[in-house]
């Protein structure tokens, strides 16, 4: 054998070892494909074991994975922003538009009407001097001035109704208030002659308004506003009488003009739904002063001569209401708010009339209760 021959023997002895020891590993790892085996019929095809410790079939490998449903209880994705109660811990009905700013309050409810009951626990203060001349038949002329008797506390009741112009475009208020008082008391003139004094007090009032909803400028402050038109009707008298004479003075406005009124709320961290208001109100009336003025002179001996005298003047009255206090509204009764506060107001020029010497000016002050309610 020549040395050619005996290298060619050798490398195929090495080539037939490495065939047996490698194929048989390949074998292992490289799985035969299955026989195609094709389904049972439907009828043949037993139906699984019901009940809870039914396993879930095995996955075939290989097979493709199945993509689960889109779940409506599927987390929603994390939002890099905290949410209104991470960032405040009054959070209102209002956080969830702009996170506390923008339109809020009862108009971002759905409710179309609104109503509100309120008593006034009010003190007048009448400042009046009301004095003219009068004529008896004979010519002859004598001053009426009788004094004023000062009112004491009275109630007087407010109510107000509105439509709210949906969605969010103000609102139409419509508003009444009116009070009445009387004072009587025993008063002694210059000369010692005794008078019985009264004094009566009429007031009536009304709005008709445009309002804007309530916007937040800020984290739990809240301002809007109303503009429309209101009347006025003023009604005072003077009697005083003793046995020889009686003397009465009247005065009555009734006027109409402009009226505005702001509003600015506060909300409370540590009670959800208290607030603390403060609410400026201005109406300027234009009208007529209607003053009325008598005198009855009873002689010892003989009929009672009365004289009398009347005028009237066109005033301007301005009268301006402050309010200031506490409101609340309970979490379990959403559509109601419940409100008390202090009220001061003024009405200048009442009972002046331009050119003449009377005098007459009305100021209030006091507490009020209310309810306000959406439906």
């Amino acid at each position: 054998m020549t040395a050619a021959a005996a290298k060619r023997l050798w490398m195929a002895l090495l080539a037939a070892t490495f065939s047996a020891m490698v194929h048989p590993a390949l074998a292992q790892q490289i799985p035969t494909a299955p026989d195609t085996v094709l389904p049972p019929p439907a009828s043949d095809v037993p139906s699984p074991p019901s009940g809870a410790g039914v396993a879930p079939p095995a996955p075939v490998l290989g097979a493709p994975s199945a993509v689960p449903a889109p779940s409506p209880f599927a987390p929603q994705p994390a939002s890099p922003f905290a949410p209104p109660v991470a960032q405040d811990s009054l959070t209102q009905l209002g956080d969830s538009i702009l996170n506390g700013w923008g339109i809020y309050d009862w108009f971002t409810m759905p409710q179309e009407f609104f109503a509100e009951k309120e008593v006034d626990i009010l003190e007048p203060h009448l400042k009046a001097a009301l004095t003219d001349s009068v004529s008896f038949p004979g010519g002859s002329q004598t001053t009426v001035q009788p004094p004023t008797t000062q009112v004491g506390w009275t109630a007087a009741p407010r109510i107000e109704v509105g439509w709210v112009i949906q969605p969010n475009l103000g609102y139409f208020a419509v508003s009444w208030r009116g009070l009445a008082d009387q004072a009587e008391q025993t008063a002694t003139s210059l000369d010692g002659a005794p008078f019985a004094l009264r004094t009566r007090l009429d007031v009536n009032q009304g709005t008709f308004d445009y309002g804007l909803v309530p916007y937040s400028f800020s984290p739990r402050w809240f301002v809007n506003g109303r503009i429309g038109v209101a009347w006025g009707d003023v009604f005072f008298d003077n009697q005083a009488i003793n046995a020889v004479q009686t003397l009465y003075a009247s005065n009555n406005f009734l006027g109409a003009g402009p009226h505005v009124r702001g509003d600015l709320w506060r909300e409370f961290n540590l009670v959800p739904g208290l607030r603390v208001f403060a609410q400026p109100d201005l109406m300027v009336l234009v009208g007529q002063i209607h003053q009325r003025y008598q005198a009855t002179d009873v002689p010892a001996h003989g009929s009672s001569v009365t004289g009398s005298f009347e005028q009237r003047k066109t005033q301007t009255v301005p009268v301006f209401t402050l309010r200031t206090g506490l409101s609340y509204t309970p979490a379990s009764l959403s559509h109601w708010r419940f409100t008390v506060g202090y009220e001061f107001e003024d009405w200048w020029s009442v009972g002046q009339v331009p050119g003449q010497p009377s005098r007459g000016q009305l100021s209030t002050n006091g507490v009020f209760l209310s309810a306000f309610a959406t439906f």
